[in-house]
């Protein structure tokens, strides 16, 4: 796996936790937390689990990475997810978070984008008292188009 997707798959790690943590009042700090915990955080990190398999459409075991957890233990969040979203006002909440999720995801994206044009913008800046260069040496001229 390239670093770039491991980045990727990190930032959506973070975004799904950033979106459940919100949503259970939580820190952030208890969804990474390596022990057990009480049941509504247990809950809140298999919500960001599932939000990361589901909307990130990464795979279990690179969530399983993102949250250093096993891949079993994320397959069965998404489970748990899938199975009590047959109650009504719990699957509508999943869906504001899917929802929520997707906005996080388009943000980083755009993120992204305008950080490459940055940087492109950077490499391409031409530093003050500097003509531009255009790849053109000094004594190439470029000659008037002449109609004959």
């Amino acid at each position: 796996m390239t670093t770039e997707n491991e980045n990727w798959h990190q930032q959506c790690a973070s975004a799904a936790r950033r979106v459940a943590a919100e949503a259970f009042d939580v820190s952030d700090a208890v969804l990474i937390a390596p022990n057990r915990c009480r049941a509504h955080i247990a809950l809140a990190r298999q919500v960001a689990m599932y939000l990361t398999h589901v909307v990130a459409s990464i795979s279990l075991t690179d969530i399983a990475l993102a949250f250093s957890r096993d891949r079993t233990t994320v397959s069965h969040a998404c489970r748990r997810i899938e199975d009590k979203r047959d109650e009504l006002l719990f699957d509508l909440q999943i869906e504001q978070l899917e929802a929520r999720m997707r906005r996080e995801l388009e943000r980083i994206k755009l993120a992204e984008v305008l950080e490459a044009k940055t940087v492109q913008k950077n490499d391409m800046a031409v530093r003050v008292g500097e003509r531009p260069r255009y790849g053109l040496s000094v004594q190439a001229r470029i000659l008037p188009f002449r109609r004959n």
